[in-house]
């Protein structure tokens, strides 16, 4: 599907960790919230929104420690393509997972479609901590440098273990 424009401003939280989604999932189903799921190839899933802001926003990527465990979140806008059911492998959730299946979610922006899930999962006891704003604000050094200054050696270290993580190390691993 090609979000955005193209589709009357049509835009996916994907959400890049098992775990997540399926606590984005019992969420819903408590909250009975409405909503357009589909469960990926690999597990994973995407919640499905339109923005009504005329100007519809750009993709955007984060990355959160959920529970313990780092989780991509990839707000999918103008000049973005997420793949769907009927594909093999691609599940939409409906009445038999317990999910009120409904429509895609209104919301102004991405920003507001993830700061959404974000308060649910919240409200409903999920630990969820964005990664770029544990520590410095954001303002990370780059990871791998040949050398790093004295006063950003933590962060240096910490944000190359975060890396190490995305990529699939384990966690004990990644840390040492």
């Amino acid at each position: 599907i090609v979000l955005g424009r193209a589709s009357n401003n049509l835009c996916v939280v994907d959400l890049d960790s098992v775990p997540l989604f399926d606590a984005v999932v019992e969420t819903f189903k408590k909250e009975q919230i409405p909503a357009r799921m589909v469960r990926t190839i690999r597990g994973r899933g995407h919640v499905y929104f339109v923005e009504t802001d005329e100007h519809p926003s750009n993709k955007d990527k984060k990355t959160y420690s959920f529970n313990g465990e780092l989780a991509s979140i990839d707000l999918l806008a103008e000049g973005s393509q997420v793949v769907s059911p009927p594909t093999p492998g691609y599940e939409l959730l409906g009445q038999n997972h317990g999910i009120l299946q409904g429509n895609p979610i209104a919301v102004e922006t991405m920003a507001d479609a993830w700061g959404m899930i974000e308060y649910y999962l919240k409200e409903n006891g999920h630990s969820l901590i964005k990664v770029e704003d544990q520590r410095t604000n954001g303002k990370y050094p780059q990871p791998w440098q040949e050398h790093v200054p004295a006063g950003q050696r933590n962060d240096s270290t910490y944000i190359e273990a975060v890396m190490l993580r995305k990529a699939g190390m384990p966690l004990d691993m990644a840390m040492e």
